[in-house]
């Protein structure tokens, strides 16, 4: 490692248990060090969160800015934006005992429901909550197209959480009706207000989020909802129109752990 690189080295020896923040910027000089590499300048400013455990470290990378990069085609160097501006970026895969956290005294269990139909799925978002730790524990899920409320109902009934209390999108009052109806005794509609999704994400980000590996459309939804782009590319202050099922659901699930003042801010 060249001198130039003394300063991107992370002093893991001294840091202590917890959470710890740094902060990079790459520019030509980071670039030169790398003999090989198909990018020679850029401007890339790092933002680096380190989550220091007894035995392991987590570290959750953000960054943005512009590099330059050969054409694929011409071989002339054109200037490429990176980032990586996910919505939600405090999570990790990880297996864990369900019923070992469920155990633990301030956990709280919460169940959020998208409806969908043909295009999109119906879907259910189970989740172990510590309001302490500031931690959700993803352990379950429902993902399928084309589902009745019936089958939705069928489907609950046969995971084994019927009898919970499921927080539902509000903008299909009579499936709930009907839901209600055919068991879910305890389902209820999410409430709307003023900016109520960017206030749940804003609540949601707070939190670190641990997913089982079984919950595969959780990963795949998590690692894809980003922020939307106007017509220049620039990023807005609203999520995409996509991959925001489980995102959903897990918002109205979260809607029950607000203090009543802030509830009507979750849609």
């Amino acid at each position: 490692i060249m001198n130039t690189m003394h300063d991107y080295i992370l002093p893991i020896a001294g840091l202590s248990i917890g959470y710890h923040d740094f902060e990079y910027d790459i520019d030509d000089k980071f670039f030169d060090n790398f003999e090989f590499s198909e990018v020679k300048k850029g401007n890339v400013k790092v933002n680096l969160n380190v989550e220091k455990h007894e035995r392991e470290f987590v570290l959750t990378f953000r960054f943005a800015g512009n590099v330059l990069i050969p054409c694929d085609r011409c071989n002339d160097e054109y200037e490429q934006s990176i980032e990586n501006e996910l919505i939600y970026e405090r999570w990790e895969e990880k297996e864990f005992d369900i019923n070992e956290v469920n155990s633990r005294p301030d956990i709280t269990a919460v169940f959020g429901l998208d409806f969908g139909y043909t295009n999109d799925p119906s879907a259910l978002f189970c989740g172990l909550v510590d309001v302490k730790a500031k931690e959700i524990y993803v352990f379950d899920e429902m993902y399928k197209k084309a589902m009745s409320n019936e089958m939705i109902f069928s489907e609950i009934l046969k995971m084994g959480y019927s009898k919970e209390r499921i927080i539902a999108d509000c903008a299909e009052p009579k499936s709930i009706a009907r839901l209600r109806d055919l068991g879910l005794r305890r389902i209820a509609k999410a409430r709307k207000g003023r900016d109520s999704v960017n206030a749940g994400i804003d609540y949601i980000q707070d939190y670190k989020i641990i997913i089982h590996p079984q919950c595969v459309n959780f990963l795949t939804e998590i690692s894809n909802y980003v922020w939307s782009e106007d017509k220049f590319g620039n990023k807005v202050n609203k999520p995409i129109d996509d991959f925001n099922h489980l995102m959903d659901a897990m918002r109205y699930g979260m809607q029950g752990l607000i203090r009543p003042t802030l509830v009507g801010v979750f849609q």
